[in-house]
C-alpha cells in the first residue's frame, strides 16, 4: 500500500516526537548534574574548583550533540514538519552555545568576574530563545 503526503507526514512528525521523547529523561538527568555542580561549586570555599562545573556542562553538552543528530536524521516531507524540525535543531544548537557560554562563565568567574557575568548572562539569553524555538517546533509538530 503506497502511502500519501498525509499519512508521510504524520509518520515524520511521529518519528520526530518519539526522539524527543527518548532524550527527555537524559536532558534532565544531563541538566540536573549542571545545577548540582553549580550549586556544589557557588557553596565551596574558595580556592573554587570549576572542573566539576565544566565536566558537567560538557555531558550535558554531548546529550545535546547526540538529541540534535538523532532529530536530524528524521525524515520531514510535509512543509509543517519540515519547518517544525527546523525550529528544534535550531533551538537545540542555541541551546549547545548557551551552555557554551555558561561553561566561558565558570572558568573566567575567579580569574575574571565582569567576563563572567557577561557570559552567564549571554548563557541564559541564548539558552532561554533555544528553548522557545523548541517548544515552537514541538508544538508544530501537532
Amino acid at each position: 500500500m503506497a502511502m500519501g503526503p498525509v499519512a508521510t507526514s504524520s509518520a515524520s512528525s511521529k518519528s520526530i516526537k518519539a526522539v524527543i521523547r527518548s532524550y527527555n529523561g537524559k536532558v534532565e538527568v544531563a541538566e540536573g548534574k549542571v545545577v548540582t555542580a553549580a550549586g556544589t561549586y557557588e557553596e565551596s570555599s574558595a580556592p573554587k574548583d570549576p572542573a566539576p562545573v565544566e565536566t558537567a556542562i560538557s555531558e550535558s553538552v554531548a546529550v545535546l550533540r547526540a538529541l540534535k543528530a538523532k532529530v536530524a536524521l528524521q525524515s520531514a516531507n510535509a512543509p509543517r514538519v519540515k519547518r517544525a524540525k527546523a525550529k528544534i535543531e535550531k533551538g537545540v544548537g542555541e541551546v549547545i552555545v548557551g551552555f557554551g557560554y555558561l561553561y566561558t562563565a565558570f572558568a573566567e568567574k575567579a580569574t575574571n568576574p565582569e567576563a563572567a557575568n557577561t557570559a552567564a548572562e549571554k548563557s541564559v539569553a541564548v539558552v532561554e530563545e533555544g528553548q522557545k524555538n523548541v517548544r515552537a517546533g514541538v508544538k508544530l509538530l501537532g
